[in-house]
């Protein structure tokens, strides 16, 4: 990382790109055009942060709301000012908001693959909440989401690229810009910005 500011995933003070971000005058149409052309090429080709899944396998019938876990000890987790206890919070609230949809948990690849343990388990699962543990597109899932509720993934990133105002219960890089539904607002980004920006 490249950032003689701070990290991108802390929230305790600013990152060079948020500095840029607060400041429209750093950046200019073109940047956003290639912004968007980016864009449009990331979901055309359903390149994702992790791409280990199978593409022949299909996300659920859509409707669903997505909650998304994360690995323990993600440093994403704790940079966005997030603990364990948040994901419980995160997961009641999805059930509290939507008592009639469907609710997926999406299991991180790396729990998946058994390398590190997440915070949801089939403990969790049960009447509408299933827990989706096979290596589908993270972006068939997003495309088929009616909500998406995240702490600090980088799947919320890319469900704000989809459409989505993600429902955020941490302070990732991607929030506070008027993108997301903020559960813990960071009052310094004072900005809205658009989906290129």
């Amino acid at each position: 990382i490249f950032d003689p500011v701070g990290l991108h995933f802390e929230n305790a003070r600013p990152s060079r790109m948020e500095e840029i971000l607060l400041d429209h005058s750093l950046y200019n149409s073109n940047i956003l055009d290639q912004a968007r052309r980016l864009t449009n090429w990331l979901l055309e080709i359903g390149l994702s942060k992790y791409n280990n899944f199978d593409p022949d396998l299909p996300a659920p019938t859509p409707g669903y709301v997505l909650v998304i876990d994360q690995t323990v000890g993600d440093a994403s987790i704790h940079g966005s000012g997030a603990t364990m206890a948040t994901f419980r919070q995160m997961l009641a609230a999805a059930k509290r908001n939507h008592p009639e949809r469907r609710i997926v948990i999406r299991t991180h690849p790396e729990s998946r693959a058994g390398l590190r343990p997440g915070h949801y388990g089939s403990g969790d699962a049960g009447g509408r909440v299933s827990l989706l543990t096979a290596p589908v597109s993270p972006h068939l899932l997003l495309a088929g989401a009616a909500e998406v509720y995240t702490v600090s993934s980088q799947m919320g990133f890319e469900a704000i690229l989809h459409g989505h105002r993600p429902h955020v219960f941490g302070r990732p890089f991607y929030a506070g810009w008027g993108l997301s539904q903020d559960e813990h607002p960071l009052p310094r980004r004072t900005r809205t910005l658009t989906q290129e920006e």
